[in-house]
């Protein structure tokens, strides 16, 4: 009988290099598509009418020094992760050894792996904060979007860690456990471990989390208030505050959002926002957010990522026992929290499909919310305006970067979707 164990003993090591390479050259083509459009100087006719001259100017320049920076990002990470992935057994080698600075053997095999992939974790962190400092103080900066200080910007770094210690060790250690006593069928039971972690983690992040980081107060009484109430209560949502979050001592960029579980829902509304848009502008973002509720849209993505899930881990075990994946990386023995990294870096590519399809399921919700919206209010095509203005955002998408990269349609899509739901309302 066939099974897909029977058709691994591949060189892995190699097999991962090559997609590495190979992806990383294919993203650089369609980075330097879109990184030509924000060199364009005048106005497209579609937005002419939509966007003042200065404003499209100061998309195009923001956008372009982003794109440039993100050349420079996209080599160090590539080269990070090529020397990360020489170096993997030898950094197993590093954490044995701190191992018995403390005094445990290799008994110890679970702390030894949970301590081995939070070394990867600070790895990655001693590359990825300095091109955070140089994005968020020097371009952000440049363009009048970085809000930020330096000390709050530390001070977010070691917050992010803790949590990322706090949270990431248990469940990290009850994830091994779970693989090692599920046996055949472990994916399913890891399926439902992590989906009911993400449920569970919804209020966990909102009340205990995201207050170290933001303060959130409820909106005071007024037009907005009023307005975003009353919308509620026309759809049935179960609102039970609407809260301002002050986004704006980071950053001039602006959202707004839902959560909550079952019948205790919670709006959040960035300051930002309510400086920048309308009372009726910003009723209209919100009713677009509700329209996410009314749709079904989040127990609809929570199915796609346990299919996601079970696809992952599902596969890796196929792999788990595989000889070959552990010594093609230069590993004598075979952990299990080793061969989910490693199967993880063999499963890229069928991963960029299932993301891809993730952009496209996103899109398709995100018309379904705008129609929504667009037969509550005339007002949501004004304000996405407003809003790609005031962020700056690409205006000048190119199709194959478009479809790749963004989890919501373009500007114009969008707005050519909502002028046809209003001619049918008319």
């Amino acid at each position: 009988r066939f099974s897909l164990k029977m058709a691994v003993e591949l060189d892995y090591f190699a097999l991962v290099i090559g997609f590495i390479v190979v992806q990383h050259v294919f993203e650089a083509y369609v980075n330097l598509r879109q990184h030509k459009r924000f060199k364009i100087a005048a106005r497209p006719k579609r937005v002419e009418n939509l966007i003042t001259e200065e404003q499209f100017q100061k998309s195009q320049s923001y956008n372009l020094d982003k794109s440039t920076f993100s050349f420079i990002k996209d080599n160090i990470n590539l080269v990070a992760s090529l020397v990360e992935l020489f170096y993997y057994s030898q950094l197993w080698d590093i954490a044995s050894t701190h191992m018995e600075f403390f005094g445990l053997d290799e008994s110890y095999i679970l702390t030894k792996s949970v301590y081995f992939y939070f070394m990867l974790y600070f790895i990655g962190l001693l590359i990825s904060v300095p091109t955070a400092v140089y994005s968020n103080f020097v371009i952000e900066e440049k363009h009048g979007f970085n809000k930020s200080t330096a000390l709050l910007f530390i001070t977010d770094q070691l917050k992010s860690t803790l949590v990322v210690l706090v949270i990431g060790v248990p469940v990290l250690y009850a994830l091994i456990v779970i693989i090692e006593w599920g046996g055949e069928h472990f994916w399913a039971y890891v399926c439902v471990f992590l989906i009911v972690l993400q449920l569970v983690m919804v209020p966990v992040f909102q009340h205990f989390i995201a207050p170290l980081f933001n303060k959130f107060t409820p909106l005071e009484e007024g037009e907005i208030r009023e307005r975003v109430w009353s919308l509620s209560n026309k759809i049935g949502f179960p609102l039970k505050e609407v809260f301002v979050v002050d986004g704006s001592k980071r950053s001039n960029h602006s959202n707004a959002y839902f959560y909550g579980l079952f019948k205790s829902r919670r709006i959040v509304i960035f300051d930002t926002l309510i400086n920048q848009a309308t009372p009726d502008e910003v009723e209209a973002i919100v009713a677009h957010e509700l329209g996410h509720y009314k749709l079904s849209h989040i127990p609809k993505r929570l199915v796609f990522v346990a299919i996601q899930i079970s696809i992952f881990f599902f596969l890796f075990g196929q792999f788990i026992n595989n000889k070959s994946l552990y010594t093609s990386f230069g590993f004598s023995s075979q952990p299990t929290l080793i061969g989910m990294v490693l199967f993880s870096q063999v499963f890229g590519p069928l991963g960029n499909v299932i993301g891809l399809m993730g952009n496209v399921l996103s899109r398709k919700f995100e018309y379904e919310a705008d129609e929504f919206a667009a037969k509550m209010t005339d007002k949501l095509g004004p304000a996405l305006i407003k809003i790609h203005a005031e962020n700056a955002s690409n205006l000048v998408p190119d199709k194959l970067y478009s479809m790749l990269n963004f989890s919501h349609p373009t500007l114009i899509e969008r707005l050519d979707a909502i002028d046809a739901h209003l001619a049918k309302r008319k």
